[in-house]
Formats: C-alpha cells, sequence, structure tokens
C-alpha cells in the first residue's frame, strides 16, 4: 500500500536542504575550506558536512556563528530560526501567502494583453528563467486591474504563494515605500520571524533572494515610482514570477535586468462603450451617441469610463454630462469624486504631473494650447527654448505616459488636454500664453512661405531659408492652420 507523503516532513527536508545550499554557497564565496569554518565555529567537520549536505538541522548559535565568520548579517540565523521552529514539538505553520487584493471583476478589452503576459510566464517556464515584466502606461489606464486579473488566473501555478505590495510611486499624499519597508513585509509573509530579519536593504535583499530559491512565487509589485525602487525586491534566477507596474518607463530595469516591457494603450472606442454599458443597466445600448461621445471624452481610459459609466447611471442629466465632458474647461469635474481619491481622474493626473521637473512641466502646459500636437521642433518653438532643452523635457513627458508621440507629433490625450489647460491657466500668465501662441503662428507662417518659396526639389536651401528669415517681417495671420 502506497502511504501519502506527510507535507509537513517534506517541508523540513526542504527546509534543512535550503539553509546547507546557502551555508555551502556563502562559504564558498568567502573562500574557507569546509574544515576551516568547522575548526572558526566549534563543530565537527563531519557534522558541518551533514548539514551541508541537508541531513541534519543546524543550530540557531552555529548558525549566528557561521554569518559572524561569513560576514553575511542574518542570513543564516533567519533560515535556521524556521528550522528551529518547526522542529519536533513544533507545529510547522502551513502559511502561504495569498496576497492579492480584490479583483475589479471583468475586465473589458484587454485579452491581448493577458496574453502577453501568459506567454512571457510560458517562455520562462520553457527556458528555466525567472519571469519579469514591466507593466507601464498612463494614469487610469488599468494596469494594477490588468496584473491583478491576471495573477488570479495563474495563481495555482505558484504552490509557494503570492506576494503583493503597492509601493505607492504615485499615490497622492503618501511617499514611495522604502525597499527595506518591502522586504520586511515580504519576510514576514515567507515566515520570517520579526526577530530574525536582519537589518539594512542589502542583509534583507540577500536573505529574500535565498529564501525565493527553489520556490515559485508569484511576486507583483504595484505602482512602482522608478526602477531603482524594484531592484532590491527581485528574487535571483529561480522558477519566481515578477510583475511589475508604472506609470513611469522603468528603462532600467529594462536595460539592466531583461525586464519585458508592456506597455498598455487606451481602449478602442468600441470597447470603451462596453464598458460604459457595463456600468449602465438600463437606458442605452452599447451603440448610443451618447456612449461614442463620452467614450472620446475620456480618451477611452478605463478609470474615466467607469467614473463616466457610475455618472450616466445615476445622473437625472445625461445631456448635461455630455456637455460637461465634451469642453475642456469643464472635462474633469464629472470625473472626480469625493468619496475616494483613488477614482478621480484629476487627482491622477496629479500625482504624475507632480514627478515632473519644472521644464517638463512647462512644456506639458503649454501644449495644452495645441490640442492637434506639434513636432519637437514647434514645440520648441512653442516654449522659446532651443530644441534640445524642448526634447529633454518631451522625453520627460513620454516617460510618465502624459504625452504621447505618433508621426513625429507630440500630443496629450483629451483628459490631459483637460488637465494640462486648468494648470496653464492657474500657473502661466495671460501674457505668456499670448506670446507662446504668436510664436508659434510667426514660426509656422515662416515656415509655410520658406517652403513655398524654395525649389521644391531643393529641402536643403528652404531650411536655410528658414533659418535665415527674418521673423519680423511677417505677420500672424495664418494663425494655427498649419500644423507644425
Amino acid at each position: 500500500m502506497t502511504s501519502t507523503p506527510d507535507p509537513v516532513f517534506g517541508e523540513a527536508l526542504r527546509r534543512k536542504r535550503v539553509f546547507g545550499e546557502a551555508l555551502r554557497r556563502k562559504r564558498e564565496e568567502a573562500g574557507l575550506s569546509l574544515r576551516r569554518l568547522a575548526a572558526l565555529v566549534s563543530y565537527s567537520p563531519g557534522w558541518m558536512s551533514r548539514i551541508e549536505n541537508g541531513l541534519a538541522n543546524p543550530t540557531l548559535q552555529m548558525a549566528q556563528l557561521c554569518d559572524r565568520h561569513l560576514s553575511v548579517g542574518d542570513e543564516l540565523a533567519a533560515l535556521a530560526q524556521r528550522i528551529v521552529a518547526d522542529g519536533p514539538g513544533a507545529q510547522l505553520p502551513a502559511r502561504i501567502p495569498m496576497q492579492l487584493p480584490r479583483g475589479a471583476g471583468v475586465l473589458i478589452g484587454r485579452d491581448l494583453d493577458l496574453g502577453f503576459l501568459d506567454r512571457r510566464m510560458a517562455d520562462a517556464a520553457s527556458s528555466g528563467d525567472s519571469m519579469l515584466v514591466s507593466v507601464e502606461g498612463p494614469a487610469g489606464i488599468g494596469k494594477t486591474a490588468l496584473v491583478v486579473q491576471w495573477a488570479y488566473r495563474v495563481w495555482s501555478r505558484f504552490p509557494d504563494g503570492v506576494l503583493f505590495a503597492d509601493l505607492h510611486g504615485h499615490t497622492r499624499g503618501m511617499s514611495p515605500v522604502s525597499p527595506s519597508a518591502v522586504l520586511h513585509v515580504c519576510l514576514t509573509a515567507l515566515g520570517v520571524g520579526a526577530k530574525a530579519i536582519p537589518s539594512g536593504v542589502a542583509r534583507r535583499a540577500a536573505l529574500f533572494r535565498t529564501l525565493t530559491s527553489g520556490r515559485q512565487v508569484l511576486i507583483v509589485l504595484d505602482n512602482a515610482s522608478n526602477s531603482a525602487q524594484v531592484q532590491a525586491l527581485l528574487p535571483g534566477r529561480s522558477a519566481c514570477a515578477v510583475v511589475i507596474t508604472s506609470r513611469r518607463r522603468l528603462t532600467g530595469l529594462a536595460v539592466r535586468d531583461d525586464a519585458s516591457v508592456l506597455s498598455l494603450d487606451p481602449l478602442t472606442e468600441s470597447d470603451a462603450r462596453d464598458v460604459l454599458h457595463s456600468c449602465v443597466s438600463t437606458g442605452y445600448d452599447a451603440g448610443d451617441r451618447t456612449f461614442r461621445v463620452v467614450a472620446r471624452q475620456c480618451g477611452c481610459v478605463p478609470l474615466a469610463l467607469r467614473v463616466a459609466g457610475y455618472r450616466l447611471a445615476t445622473t437625472r442629466s445625461p445631456s448635461g454630462l455630455v456637455r460637461d465632458l465634451v469642453d475642456p474647461v469643464t472635462r474633469l469635474d464629472p470625473l472626480s469624486d469625493a468619496d475616494d481619491s483613488s477614482v478621480c481622474v484629476r487627482t491622477a493626473l496629479e500625482c504624475s504631473y507632480l514627478n515632473l521637473d519644472a521644464a517638463a512641466a512647462r512644456m506639458f502646459r503649454l501644449l495644452s494650447l495645441v490640442p492637434a500636437g506639434l513636432t519637437a521642433a514647434g514645440a520648441a518653438v512653442l516654449g522659446g527654448q532651443p530644441q534640445r532643452s524642448a526634447q529633454r523635457a518631451l522625453d520627460g513627458l513620454l516617460d510618465l505616459h502624459l504625452a504621447g508621440l505618433n508621426g513625429g507629433e507630440y500630443r496629450l490625450g483629451e483628459l490631459e488636454v483637460a488637465f494640462a489647460a486648468e494648470k496653464l491657466a492657474l500657473e502661466e500668465s495671460a501674457a505668456e500664453r499670448v506670446a507662446a501662441l504668436q510664436r508659434l503662428a510667426v514660426w509656422r507662417e515662416r515656415r509655410y512661405l520658406v517652403f513655398q518659396q524654395a525649389p521644391a526639389a531643393d529641402a536643403a536651401s528652404a531650411y536655410a531659408l528658414l533659418a535665415g528669415s527674418n521673423r519680423t517681417t511677417l505677420s500672424a495671420r495664418t494663425g494655427l492652420v498649419h500644423r507644425g
């Protein structure tokens, strides 16, 4: 008769092996022979060999001595603490972390993005490497909703649990959580006692990598501020999977750690109408003209769509709601909520805006004057600055997904235009706004006239004329008709 393996006994054996492997690795890194380390900690070489091979339990005192002589902080002591606590007479805590927050229900329009995550997980499994994906996009685009939904779909493939941490990289009124604090929470969830958690980021990160080695854990790091914040939170090469969300482009993570990048776009208009329809149970169908207008004015951004859908479902004046959304001056008003700032579009955009430097913030404000979009050259003229400086500011907007680049032109989305216009009215004088538009109008007319005067096949001569022309002789009669 075949007996069923005892899970408690199996876990105890696994922990002894983990400790033994960690001890051997640290000893070899320190350049010590087994016999030399045994002499330093007053243990027999034979017994030390049994411990390294997972055949004997270490004592906490022995582990602390090894930590001291190998200069590895409290890493081995933390591993030994778990073995001692689970020894004879102690009950092994069957605690597998499952920290995912409540999901958002039905996820509309993200099948391709879910498929991307599925493929990255399959690729990692086939290569034997860990999965590392950065999910990026603007405020309210649905990064967290996507990742949480996917994590609920695949959590059963990670028998050692799911860790979730909100890093508060872009949360109003909160500073980003320190890596040390996140590691403390993760180590606690993995069963390390408070007294066994070492001090310092480096030591905690080393212990975290040790504990996740040989395990299958899904780690979701939500709302990261930058690559540096998450660097210490990554496991070593293991069967773990890490998915990070951020409004910022995590270039360092992609370059240094070979992270795959999933950049979320707004929904299609059809999917956006379906989101609205899911919020409004009666009185409309998905093809209703009201839905089409609302979807467009919300930029097909999921957060704005859900708030607008709630407003449609509860308002007595749908036409008034649509009128407010169509007008950039009032567009963000119905998309705000006094009950919960986390579902306020204006607040979400404010958190991104506050992460811009002064030059990028000014460029963001000025771009609201030209919703149709501008080239980098046109943006430089609008800002009255060298093109190189303007390009740096535009790159800052791209990094935080506050502007898009399409066909060589930088453009704000519908929600960003409304928010930037609010900031423009508050932070730029009327004289500066007029001066910016006048600079752009003169530049556009000059360019229009120069290219008409130059031979069609001689672009170089056109640019030469453009560089040498006297803008004071040109009027602004062309206004903003010709795009720059």
